[in-house]
């Protein structure tokens, strides 16, 4: 198969539900060679992108087996994409450490890992840029977060927030949470990693637990960081929590337990809006309105339309050094200069499972 036209940024992500799987089968027919889907274009301004889906679910990425076949359908896609001019390559969904969460493993060109013939990504294709775009998510979702504190009325001694999930995106929520000046019982962080979160932090004011089921006090707002689906309705209901915000696909909270809850109000968290984004193809089928798209892919788009329309040979180098599979705040700086060149900003419009909503 060969690209139907060249692009400058390419988003390569895993199916996220069955659903998303059967539209996108029906509309690009069977995987290429059970590797990945004909790709989806879109466009924004001057750069041309192209969203590959391989042909991996969520629940493949959590076994060996599963993530050595999407490894191999991921360079199988990239074997497509790298003689079309692509300058950008985000790995979203959750591809984000399928060769490391630095993009640090030693592969063969067939994925394979190799740590004595093979090379890492950037060293087989050093033209490329790799990211996960979770600076760019992140930046989304800090102003989101933000903006639900006010809506929740949560200030110092007044009202509690419950972040699940301290990975990347999770440690950067609670950073965020943690210039608020809370009272640490205001502050309540559920990872299983929760020792490590506190010593990583600083031992700063929040408390910390193993589980959601150790929660037994009211929660005004709850972030979800995880791809776990570890929220129920009953929870949200008994611990009468009035706002969530999720930032994960597949949700942390999903449907079919949010149907069950009473006085909730939830938002989709993540998504960046552009009014100069164009698909060539219906977004519903990828969970995704006109003008929205996922943060992690609006930041490899910014950042191809930075690198082509204003970037110097200094600037492509620093993008070039930069690790962009961290979140930072030299990366998320860049990311909000990239943002606001090529047109991206925070969605205006709160969806729910991809509905608009009105925030209350």
């Amino acid at each position: 198969m060969e690209l139907d036209i060249n692009i400058d940024v390419a988003c390569v992500a895993n199916y996220t539900n069955l659903n998303v799987l059967r539209l996108v089968r029906k509309m690009q027919g069977d995987p290429v060679d059970g590797n990945f889907f004909k790709p989806l274009y879109f466009s924004v301004k001057n750069i041309k992108g192209a969203i590959f889906l391989i042909n991996s679910d969520p629940a493949d990425l959590k076994v060996i087996s599963g993530i050595k076949r999407a490894r191999q359908q991921f360079m199988a896609a990239l074997s497509q994409i790298k003689g079309s001019g692509v300058k950008v390559v985000v790995l979203g969904a959750s591809l984000k450490r399928l060769f490391g969460p630095r993009l640090e493993n030693k592969v063969a060109k067939n994925g394979c890992v190799d740590d004595v013939e093979g090379a890492t990504l950037s060293e087989l294709y050093p033209d490329i840029i790799f990211t996960n775009g979770d600076n760019g998510t992140s930046v989304i979702f800090t102003e989101e977060i933000e903006k639900m504190l006010e809506r929740a009325n949560i200030r110092p001694g007044q009202g509690k927030v419950a972040l699940v999930g301290a990975g990347l995106l999770g440690s950067s929520a609670l950073e965020c949470l943690l210039k608020k000046n809370l009272e640490d019982y205001q502050i309540n962080v559920i990872s299983s990693f929760s020792h490590d979160i506190k010593i990583a932090m600083g031992y700063g004011n929040f408390y910390v637990h193993d589980s959601i089921d150790d929660l037994d006090t009211h929660i005004d707002f709850l972030i979800c960081c995880t791809h776990k689906n570890i929220v129920t309705g009953e929870k949200i209901n008994n611990l009468e929590i009035k706002y969530v915000l999720d930032v994960c696909a597949p949700a942390a909270f999903p449907e079919n337990e949010y149907l069950k809850t009473k006085h909730v109000t939830r938002q989709d968290a993540g998504n960046a809006f552009n009014e100069a984004l164009v698909y060539s193809f219906n977004p519903e089928v990828i969970d995704l309105s006109q003008n929205e798209m996922y943060g992690c892919f609006a930041e490899g788009t910014s950042m191809a339309y930075y690198i082509k329309n204003f970037c110097t040979t200094k600037h492509l180098l620093k993008c070039k050094e930069c690790n962009w599979f961290e979140i930072n705040k030299n990366s998320q700086e860049m990311v909000r200069e990239m943002f606001k060149k090529a047109g991206f900003s925070r969605h205006n419009q709160p969806k729910c499972f991809g509905r608009a909503v009105q925030i209350i």
